[in-house]
């Protein structure tokens, strides 16, 4: 949860004055926190080091419903990981020169609640 939450404070400190980075930093805060939700469940990660982009919030939906149901916790991480990834995608890549605050402020949020529901999962463990 560490890089998580200092992958987060980096996002907000920078997000007004550099949004592509800001944005980036926000979605590898919410990437780390499934990382670390996934590893708390007991999962090991992949012989590479860790879950892909573009599963690893499918990977974390399949774990958490084996055990409890967690609808809210899943959706957070599914769709607003998923958002956030996407947000990235479009700031590293996109062909604009600056990503719109909008945007910078949605990707912030979505990875503000998968920190959030990461830390609630890890607080029940």
């Amino acid at each position: 949860m560490r890089i998580a939450l200092d992958n987060l404070d980096a996002a907000h400190l920078i997000g007004e004055k550099h949004t592509r980075s800001a944005v980036s930093r926000a979605y590898y805060a919410a990437y780390s926190a499934a990382h670390a939700i996934l590893i708390s469940l007991g999962e090991a990660p992949p012989s590479k080091g860790n879950w892909g982009h573009a599963n690893v919030g499918l990977h974390l939906q399949a774990v958490m419903t084996r055990g409890e149901k967690r609808g809210d916790i899943q959706r957070a991480f599914r769709q607003d990981l998923n958002n956030a990834r996407n947000y990235r995608i479009a700031a590293d890549y996109g062909a604009g020169i600056a990503v719109e605050r909008g945007d910078w402020h949605e990707a912030r949020r979505c990875a503000g609640r998968v920190v959030h529901a990461a830390r609630r999962v890890m607080q029940c463990r």
